[in-house]
Order: C-alpha cells, then structure tokens, then sequence
C-alpha cells in the first residue's frame, strides 16, 4: 500500500512488516481515509513477519486522525517483535507528548527520536 502525502494527508507507506506515516493529518474524514490501512493491518496481524517496524514522523495530527492512528497501533499489541520509532521535532512539545501517550495506551514500546 501507498498513499501519496498531501497538504492535508500524510504519506503512507505500507510493505510487509514495515509501515510508514510521513507528514500532518487534517483530512475531512479521518475514519474513511485511515480505513483501508486498517484493513490491511487487520489482515496482518493475523499472520505478521517476524519483526514490524512502524515509524511515524508527523508535524501536526488533529483529533479524530489521533484517535483513528490510536487504534491501528493497538492493533499491534498481540504482535512479537514491533519496533516502534516516533519522530518529533526538536521544539514540538505536543507531538512528543501525543508519542508517549500513545506508546501508553498501546503498549508498545517506542524510540522517540529529536529531529533538528
């Protein structure tokens, strides 16, 4: 799966046991936007690889795409070796505090990383 990244939509890049969120999501509809990915997480969690590697690097997310991103890493949960990488940027106290709060209620494990 990929989605190009648009000024309102992040780029989505999902391969396997890697997926990808690059850029801000403000979409008219979070739920419909996000609900193809989640489909296609749903189908992989049944069976994943060995390992999952997730990486968000997001400059704003609004509130019905949080609770929608919420979800799909939820889906994770039950799945051996997920490596999660969160990226903010270096002064985006918000974003940082929407990464720990997810890898709270997830209960994944994140590697936060500071970008300049």
């Amino acid at each position: 799966m990929n989605i190009n990244q648009t000024n309102m939509t992040p780029g989505i890049i999902f391969t396997g046991g890697e997926l990808i969120i690059r850029g801000r999501s403000i979409p008219e509809d979070a739920v419909r936007f996000y609900e193809p990915l989640k489909e296609e997480l749903k189908k992989y969690v049944e069976n994943p690889l060995a390992k999952t590697f997730v990486k968000i690097d997001m400059d704003y997310i609004n509130t019905s795409s949080s609770m929608v991103i919420l979800e799909m890493l939820k889906l994770f949960s039950e799945t051996p070796d997920v490596q999660v990488e969160w990226v903010y940027e270096e002064d985006d106290e918000d974003i940082k505090e929407l990464g720990e709060f997810y890898e709270e209620f997830s209960k994944l494990s994140f590697k936060f990383i500071e970008k300049k």
